[in-house]
């Protein structure tokens, strides 16, 4: 069973779905914080799938699988979701949708700070820059070895990883670029081995 992008597999499933808008069985979603709930306070935001299936809890997806009713694939728990404010599309006790939500990551839950949108706001930093690291001396199996030790040992900060053997590096998609990862990567395989591509991203003061 495939991963599809998220935009493209909702707009196959909004042509799909009976059902618009009813939030599954149980749901009793409080009220978004006045504050974040993050370790440090700082703030991500990302656009993505939001799915609660049954009595489940609501989950951010990096992508969903290709079913009806869809299933999340790799995401993390949500606080604060009301699906009563938003608009969503529902078939067999699941519901689901696509938005841009604002909030604050403690590793494990995403709690939002701030209604989800349909387009972002501004003040969203942009994609980051690839950094210009030296190609890891490694031969195509040594960096294959890294990305299965990379998946095991962090499966709580990497969605996914595959090996670029142009550039001999381990690209990861991880849930967050942070400081502390990229430190924590380069002592376990080496500086420039593991390139992390983060997928919520910082929210700026800028507008």
């Amino acid at each position: 069973m495939g991963i599809l992008p998220v935009v493209l597999l909702l707009g196959a499933c909004g042509e799909e779905s009976a059902d618009s808008g009813a939030p599954p069985a149980g749901d009793s979603s409080p009220e978004p914080p006045a504050d974040g709930g993050g370790q440090d306070g700082a703030q991500y935001q990302v656009s993505g799938a939001v799915l609660q299936s049954g009595d489940g809890e609501p989950m951010l997806c990096s992508g969903l699988m290709e079913s009806m009713p869809p299933q999340c694939g790799t995401g993390l728990p949500v606080e604060g979701w009301d699906w009563n404010a938003v608009e969503s599309e529902s078939a067999a006790d699941t519901t689901w949708g696509h938005y841009v939500v604002t909030g604050t990551w403690d590793g494990e839950r995403f709690t939002l700070t701030e209604p989800p949108e349909t387009e972002a706001p501004d003040g969203v930093a942009p994609a980051p820059e690839e950094p210009e690291v030296p190609p890891a001396d490694r031969s195509p199996e040594e960096l294959a070895e890294v990305q299965q030790s990379l998946m095991a040992e962090y499966p709580d900060d990497v969605l996914s990883a595959h090996v670029d053997e142009e550039s001999r590096v381990v690209r990861a998609d991880v849930v967050a670029d942070t400081p502390e990862l990229r430190q924590s990567l380069a002592e376990d395989f080496g500086e420039g081995t593991v390139v992390p591509e983060g997928w919520l991203r910082p929210v700026t003061d800028g507008g």
